[in-house]
């Protein structure tokens, strides 16, 4: 894929007020991050197609600057606002983005796929310093009831459905890097009925997203008869993971802490 159509970005700003329902990013997930990559008060993080602003917010702790990008209007409207990041509306696929100094890494959660491969080359020449680190963070959930789950929403999901490499592997080996080290942190974690279908809103684009919000109560019945016996004191409970992959020029040094 040489290009994103910038109709995504309109199917982004669609979901932006449920983006905050996706799953989260543990809070471990930045600390080991923050010292692999040896982050301190004089680090400089570019954020890519920040979204609402979940990794901003995660590293800010732990950085001097972060220069966040997206390019949905919508989705920065609900970017917390933090003293050390500053968010900027671009659409990387379609002009060079150049902060107004390098930085030491770029951070890009769950939007890799959505980078056009020749767009990062440039975004790697206009920003990163040498020797700078490209972070690819993202999330998911598992649950005994996961399958059940999936078969409800066949019915309002576009078919067939699209697979991406989230890890961003072909597309950092077409810019010259390679992974030089991967984790994940793990936990369990419980929530209610409507978080679930806040997070399915989250999770739905275009037409999909149309046909579940117009269905929103056929679909709350059928999670509740279906989903009924893992309820347990009205929450369900799934094991929540965040991972990433650290990927660094080919031929650097790539000696990370562990």
């Amino acid at each position: 894929m040489n290009a994103i159509n910038p109709e995504s970005i309109k199917l982004h700003s669609a979901q932006a007020k449920y983006y905050k329902y996706r799953e989260p990013y543990l809070q471990d997930l930045f600390v080991r991050l923050s010292n692999k990559l040896q982050l301190n008060p004089e680090s400089r993080l570019l954020d890519i197609c920040c979204g609402s602003g979940e990794l901003a917010k995660g590293f800010s702790d732990y950085v001097g600057k972060i220069y966040a990008v997206d390019g949905s209007a919508e989705m920065l409207s609900f970017a917390p606002p933090l003293k050390n990041t500053v968010y900027s509306q671009h659409d990387v696929n379609l002009a060079v983005f150049k902060a107004p100094e390098p930085v030491d890494h770029f951070v890009i959660g769950r939007a890799i796929h959505w980078i056009g491969p020749d767009s990062l080359v440039n975004l790697i020449k206009a920003n990163l310093k040498t020797g700078g680190r490209i972070v690819i963070c993202s999330t998911q959930w598992s649950a005994d009831w996961g399958s059940i789950y999936s078969s409800l929403l066949r019915e309002y999901k576009d078919q067939p459905v699209r697979r991406y490499d989230f890890t961003g592997a072909e597309t950092l080996r077409g810019a010259g890097f390679e992974a030089v080290d991967r984790f994940s942190v793990r936990r369990k974690g419980k929530f209610d009925l409507q978080y679930l279908i806040d997070h399915t809103l989250s999770t739905s684009y275009g037409d999909s997203l149309k046909r579940l919000s117009l269905d929103i109560d056929r679909f709350r019945t059928a999670l509740l008869n279906n989903l009924s016996p893992y309820f347990k004191d009205g929450k369900l409970e799934a094991d929540f993971a965040s991972w990433s992959r650290i990927y660094a020029k080919t031929g650097d040094d790539n000696t990370l802490p562990d």
